[in-house]
């Protein structure tokens, strides 16, 4: 009937349409994956100058959910991509997720009463840190990316699912 025909046609349009963001969100997603092992790695790095130093139990409990937080941000970020019926509240954690990590790199290097964390004064713990909000930077702005993109990979997604549902019918 040419009310299916109507609705397949346009589910394959709006997966035509949907490209360009399937394609950036992939870019995007392939800068994130390069930086996460980098990012754990230097978090982890500022939790062991933290405990050689013997500083305050909370700052190396604030530092060690770093990473549980990169790692975090990086399994969301997958769920998001594989579309299906979490990956809303996966966008939503992740973006969560990401702004965290932001505010407690922040508080480590200019101090947080919010966080309660004063300013990590030594050097070599700043400097690392610096490190690791270079990294973010570029990570927080891809996730920004990915979140303003992610309704339209939602639509993709579901009209791909109508399209091969529609398919075997028509």
């Amino acid at each position: 009937n040419s009310n299916d025909t109507n609705g397949y046609r346009n589910n394959v349009n709006r997966i035509i349409d949907g490209r360009s963001a399937i394609s950036e969100v992939g870019e995007f997603v392939l800068v994130i994956q390069e930086f996460i092992p980098q990012l754990l790695s230097f978090s982890e790095e500022v939790v062991d100058l933290l405990v050689e130093r013997n500083a305050n139990s909370h700052q190396i409990f604030m530092a060690s959910r770093q990473l549980m937080l990169a790692q975090r941000i990086e399994n969301n970020m997958n769920r998001v991509l594989t579309g299906g019926e979490g990956a809303a509240a996966a966008a939503d954690r992740f973006g969560r997720d990401a702004s965290r990590f932001g505010s407690v790199l922040e508080g480590m290097l200019k101090g947080s009463r919010e966080l309660r964390l004063d300013e990590f004064k030594d050097e070599v713990v700043r400097s690392k840190l610096r490190e690791v909000a270079m990294l973010f930077s570029s990570v927080s702005d891809h996730v920004e990316a990915i979140l303003e993109l992610s309704p339209d990979l939602f639509d993709v997604k579901t009209a791909a699912d109508r399209v091969e549902k529609q398919g075997a019918a028509l």
